[in-house]
């Protein structure tokens, strides 16, 4: 989600000489995720899945101590070690397997693909949807 602090944070990151990487946002139009953004076709649903089991291992360790009736509350403190456990794994796993990488050229938007032949098949496929087709 688009704000000035994220505006802010982005333009001092692209100006830190210490950052070799340069950082581009750009809008996603309504009903254009599966064409545009690439995580959400081939990684979210990872992220997500690993993040629910992190979830119950941790409301596991505190199932004894529930009273009937308690809602279960995670701290903020332990959501961001979760978060930041299963994106580090994701991430060590990518070191070898490629398979976000793999996503991006799934769907046409590998940025060092020489043709337009993967995302023209990925927009075939889209296109079937009434929504998409009236793009």
């Amino acid at each position: 989600h688009y704000c000035p602090e994220v505006e802010a944070f982005v333009n001092a990151l692209n100006k830190d000489p210490a950052f070799s990487s340069r950082i581009v946002i750009g809008y996603i139009g309504e009903g254009l995720t599966p064409i545009l953004q690439v995580p959400d076709v081939c990684i979210n649903r990872a992220i997500k899945q690993r993040i629910r089991e992190q979830y119950y291992k941790l409301r596991n360790e505190f199932a004894p101590e529930f009273l009937i009736g308690e809602k279960f509350k995670v701290r903020r403190y332990d959501m961001v070690r979760m978060i930041e456990s299963v994106v580090d794994g994701i991430n060590s796993e990518n070191k070898s397997s490629k398979w976000i990488a793999n996503g991006f050229l799934k769907c046409g938007q590998d940025p060092w693909s020489p043709s337009l032949v993967e995302i023209n098949q990925h927009l075939s496929s889209v296109s079937e949807s009434s929504i998409y087709s009236a793009l």
